[in-house]
């Protein structure tokens, strides 16, 4: 088993994207267990709260952090999805 297919195996991930959601940034934490992944995940939100950080199994996001400087603005139209 490569390192490569050893990192994949570690199905929940947290993860910095940058500002524009268009991608990951970096890979902060890999696990097999939930309940690790999400104390990372909570303890990358102290770290890096001004960062946008994701928590997933595999494709499904299950928790979100989206510091306040990203989050739309009250009464502004929506940015179009890219």
């Amino acid at each position: 088993m490569t390192y490569s297919n050893q990192i994949d195996a570690l199905e929940f991930r947290v993860e910095q994207w940058d500002d524009d959601d268009i991608r990951p940034e970096q890979l902060l934490s890999c696990s097999t267990n939930a309940l690790l992944a999400r104390a990372a995940f909570e303890e990358a939100v102290k770290l890096r709260g001004e960062r946008r950080l994701l928590l997933r199994h595999r494709a499904r996001i299950l928790a979100e952090h989206v510091p306040e400087r990203l989050q739309p603005k009250k009464n502004a139209a929506p940015e179009p999805r890219r």
